[in-house]
């Protein structure tokens, strides 16, 4: 659905949504609705110890204030405990309230100001239940207001601005809501996308921890998707994800929350259901689905201490132990504790580490910028290797908080450096794959007050094969913003000139298996020069992986490689490693250009050897 269209939908989609807003969870209509009775009551206090009247009136109003008292301590107290019925129930009780003061005793300018306390029905109906009940509450509430009017209890004047406030307060509120949904609605199936996802899930987790009740979470894929669309297109494929979301929504049990977590991915958070109840509503709901297409099903349950990153890890290596084991089948995983697992609370716990490798200009030693590589600090194995860990994160969609807190911690360490360096980030495939990822980046990189100009997102070769339209949307998007693309692992894929002219990128980076070839009586290397060639004829900056010695550095630079990194130039290290590089405090590191002009002067005699030691 286009933009456009979407907007035509507005006030009118808004008020068929029978849904509750975003913003419905009982902890925040809870607090705000007991701020809401809290105030409400104070103000109708003030208003009886200002307004004379008979004692009767008084008793009468002393009652309501204490039923006021009791229900904004109530709400407060049991906010994580009441159902939802509850407070709708509180709502209507709120409004019957104040119409009961302002007819209760005889009419006065300060009893009649109480009028304005109407305005607290569309500021907490609209925000925490669907619209049609928030017009119901207000339509009670505006009649109210007539009535009192029309028997002298409110002034005209009152009554007017009560009208007004309250309609622009609905009016206003209801934008906001649909603007809020729209950022958590997936716009095809019209379920909660990643982001609602986990927000209902921290509602959910944060409900099974303080009630001590059952959770269970089920990640369902269709099987072999990208074979549908590629057979069928891509207008069969969404039809097929719309049909799949609306059986999910229909079929999930009540109080339930179906959601469209990834590209052909859906999830299920099941509260106060067990994994054995879970699995038969589960398989129900994938045996309804295979008539469409095979689903293969990933379920775990909430153990105490569980996070959402948590949960979500562990059903995620549940999904792929099913697509191990043949497709169209469900895997159950409880909480025992798997390195996916490890990872999950690694990175919530701050285990993870962000080295960087200095790239450096071939011709004159200048530092350019960086990379940043990322290690897993664990508390019993050490500093694990990234080869032993990525792989198992881009299997289980870990990858993509990784790659989050890679990026951010990159950009805002960058960021309060008082030189202009790069960063290079590498980007998965799972993350590009994100329709929101060139947004989530440049979202980080503005928080963080660094220049996305500054900013270079390595791809791999073999990812941009795959042609996929999401993938170039978000490089696309990224480069308009001034962020600039590296095509990693180059010459381990294969990429015609015709194809690299096509493709957003602006460096390419030749991979470490064609440098460590060049030993000491290399001279020529007839594909880095081919690949620089290439490069050059499209514009593109070369930048080679892998440099170990200065001869390999000299190759590179005489065949046209104008950028370098490897341990010849510096290993990768924390950040303050880089620092010390930048400010001349390590011992040089020698590229062609500077070896060149040294042994001319080493040649005349103006150089012991000492100096051309090379680090």
């Amino acid at each position: 659905m286009g933009r456009e269209q979407q907007g035509r939908r507005g006030l009118r989609a808004v008020m068929a949504d029978r849904r509750a807003p975003v913003l419905a969870s009982p902890r925040y209509m809870g607090a705000i609705g007991a701020g809401f009775y809290g105030s409400g009551t104070l103000a109708a206090g003030v208003v009886t110890a200002l307004n004379g009247a008979s004692l009767g009136v008084l008793v009468a109003r002393a009652g309501l204030l204490v039923a006021g008292a009791a229900a904004a301590i109530a709400m407060y107290v049991c906010r994580e405990r009441l159902q939802v019925w509850a407070y709708k129930f509180g709502g209507a009780v709120g409004t019957v309230l104040i119409s009961a003061f302002l007819f209760i005793g005889p009419r006065s300018a300060v009893l009649s100001s109480l009028a304005i306390l109407y305005t607290y029905t569309p500021l907490y109906t609209f925000f925490f239940l669907p619209a049609r009940n928030g017009l119901r509450y207000l339509a009670f509430a505006m009649v109210a207001v007539v009535a009192a009017t029309a028997t002298g209890r409110i002034g005209f004047g009152e009554a007017f601005v009560v009208f007004v406030v309250s309609t622009v307060l609905a009016a206003v509120v209801i934008w906001l809501l649909h603007s809020v949904n729209g950022a958590e609605t997936d716009e095809l199936t019209r379920l909660p996308n990643r982001a609602g996802l986990e927000r209902r899930l921290q509602i959910a987790l944060q409900h099974a921890a303080t009630r001590h009740e059952p959770m269970a979470l089920a990640l369902l894929d269709i099987d072999r998707f990208d074979n549908v669309n590629r057979r069928m297109g891509h207008d069969a494929a969404d039809q097929l994800l719309a049909r799949a979301g609306a059986i999910l929504s229909e079929g999930v049990p009540p109080g339930s929350v179906a959601a469209r977590y990834s590209g052909d991915g859906f999830a299920l958070v099941l509260p106060g259901v067990s994994a054995g109840d879970a699995a038969s509503a589960v398989d129900a709901l994938r045996r309804e689905l295979a008539g469409r297409n095979p689903c293969s099903a990933g379920l775990t349950e909430y153990s105490p201490g569980d996070s959402v990153t948590l949960l979500l890890s562990r059903a995620r290596g549940a999904l792929a132990e099913a697509k191990r084991q043949g497709r169209d089948r469900m895997n159950v995983r409880l909480s025992e504790l798997t390195q996916a697992d490890e990872l999950a609370a690694g990175i919530a716990a701050g285990q993870l580490r962000v080295y960087y490798q200095p790239i450096v200009s071939l011709p004159n030693g200048e530092l350019l910028g960086a990379e940043a590589l990322v290690r897993w600090q664990h508390p019993k194995r050490g500093l694990v290797p990234p080869d032993k860990f990525i792989p198992m994160a881009e299997e289980t969609g870990l990858i993509v908080d990784l790659g989050r807190f890679v990026l951010t911690t990159a950009v805002a360490a960058m960021a309060s450096w008082p030189w202009s360096l790069k960063v290079s980030v590498n980007a998965s495939g799972p993350e590009l794959e994100r329709p929101q990822y060139a947004a989530e980046v440049l979202h980080i990189v503005s928080e963080a007050g660094f220049s996305a100009k500054r900013l270079v997102i390595e791809v791999t070769e073999s990812r941009l094969e795959q042609d996929s339209g999401t993938m170039l949307a978000n490089l696309d998007q990224l480069r308009r913003y001034g962020a600039r693309i590296a095509l990693d692992d180059f010459g381990t894929g294969y990429s015609s000139l015709h194809r690299l002219s096509k493709l957003p990128i602006d460096y390419v980076k030749i991979d470490r298996s064609f440098v460590s070839v060049i030993d000491d009586d290399t001279i020529e290397a007839p594909i880095i020069a081919a690949v620089c060639t290439l490069a050059r004829a499209t514009g593109l900056v070369v930048v080679a992986e892998g440099i170990e010695t200065p001869h390999q550095a000299q190759v590179l630079f005489d065949h046209g490689c104008g950028q370098g990194q490897g341990y010849h130039f510096g290993r990768p290290a924390p950040i303050e490693n880089l620092l010390d590089i930048k400010g001349g405090t390590h011992r040089r590191v020698f590229t062609p250009g500077a070896l060149a002009a040294l042994r001319e002067m080493e040649a005349k005699g103006r150089v012991d050897d000492e100096r051309l030691t090379i680090n």
